[in-house]
């Protein structure tokens, strides 16, 4: 085992582990600084401006009022004129009790929107002292992590496309198992075993294709037959009924010629 090299990379490993911690606290800083900025959304009124209950309502006193001897006698005598007069009646309440609705539920949205805007100040002024400051040091925090991670994968002579955490590990394993000596061999065997996997992945993509494919044809060959039974003993079904039947009209032909027979 290369003991030199190994001490390098584990000295580059730790740096990236570093970079690694820095970077999901500075995302979950964000995400709560950026949570914490996003006012709320607002509500909306999608209610109508039409009171279909007070429209029932009226019609249903409009009816009912029919009894009174008066209004009966007109309605009898008027009886489209009083359908008329209800149902002009029913819509105007439904327009009148719908927008006076209408117009307190937009109230009670506004002022929760109100409400709402002002937990969401309040929320601002006491936290943002504190978590803004906190998101900007974990923002310098994967800074400087990053740029010593740069810096110790250039010391170590790792391309910044190999400078991350779980390939630099590969390379170290590699290292102290004794399957290479340098670093280049390394190199050279992870890229090698990423082209194997890549290709085992391919390989299990496509014989997972092929699989569903002959499933398919298999399930519609097992329909064809089963449809083709079916049709076979409908064929056979029918065959015997007609058979009986020709054998029925042959029976009774011939009992209706020895009706006519002269002994």
């Amino acid at each position: 085992m290369n003991k030199t090299l190994a001490g390098q990379l584990r000295w580059c490993l730790e740096a990236l582990r570093d970079q690694d911690e820095a970077a999901r606290d500075f995302f979950a800083r964000k995400k709560e600084w950026d949570d914490l900025r996003r006012p709320p959304s607002k509500r909306v009124y999608a209610g109508g401006s039409f009171s279909a209950g007070a429209f029932v309502t009226i019609l249903g006193v409009g009816a009912l009022s029919a009894s009174i001897a008066p209004i009966m006698r007109f309605a009898g005598n008027h009886f489209l004129l009083w359908v008329l007069v209800i149902l002009v009646l029913a819509v105007i309440g439904g327009v009148v009790f719908g927008k006076s609705g209408a117009a307190k539920k937009e109230a009670q949205v506004q002022a929760e929107n109100q409400r709402l805007a002002q937990k969401h100040a309040d929320e601002m002024k006491n936290r943002g002292d504190a978590v803004s400051p906190a998101c900007q040091a974990s923002r310098e925090r994967l800074y400087h992590a990053s740029k010593e991670a740069q810096r110790r994968g250039e010391q170590c002579g790792i391309h910044e496309s190999y400078l991350k955490s779980g390939i630099v590990q590969t390379l170290l394993t590699y290292i102290e198992t004794g399957r290479c000596d340098t670093l280049k061999e390394a190199l050279n065997l992870f890229e090698q075993e990423q082209r194997e996997e890549m290709r085992d992945a391919a390989d299990a993509a496509h014989r997972r294709a092929m699989q569903q494919k002959a499933d398919a044809i298999y399930e519609e060959t097992l329909r064809s037959a089963d449809a083709a039974e079916e049709a076979a003993r409908s064929a056979d079904a029918a065959g015997m009924l007609s058979a009986a039947a020709l054998a029925a009209a042959a029976s009774k032909k011939q009992s209706s010629d020895n009706d006519f027979r002269v002994v």
